[in-house]
């Protein structure tokens, strides 16, 4: 079963997340829906994120963060995300595995995760 994703814009905390190209700061940000709430929560413990994906049941999703906040997420028992096989199976340490809709890793296939 394919997860079906939507985009919603959410906003975070003031002066939490930073455009990538600018000093400005993002009033809103697309989330995939499925994992917008823990996005919002992360962002309540002051955790500033750089990206994040759902996976839409294809892949294994993902949540970047600054690199001062991965101890933060280790710390909420996240698990690092891993690359797939395609490049190298590698931890990323910037990066996590969601919690939302059980994201577990097992592996990569070609088939859908959902």
């Amino acid at each position: 079963m394919l997860y079906k994703c939507e985009k919603m814009a959410i906003t975070p905390p003031e002066k939490l997340i930073k455009y990538n190209c600018s000093d400005e700061y993002k009033r809103h940000i697309l989330v995939d829906k499925c994992i917008s709430d823990e996005i919002s929560s992360l962002w309540e413990k002051g955790i500033r994120t750089t990206g994040c994906c759902c996976g839409h049941g294809r892949e294994l999703g993902f949540i970047q963060v600054v690199d001062d906040d991965i101890p933060k997420m280790l710390q909420l028992d996240y698990v690092n995300y891993i690359y797939p096989n395609d490049f190298g199976g590698e931890k990323r340490i910037d990066a996590f595995i969601p919690k939302t809709y059980g994201h577990i890793y097992q592996g990569y296939s070609k088939t859908p995760l959902g």
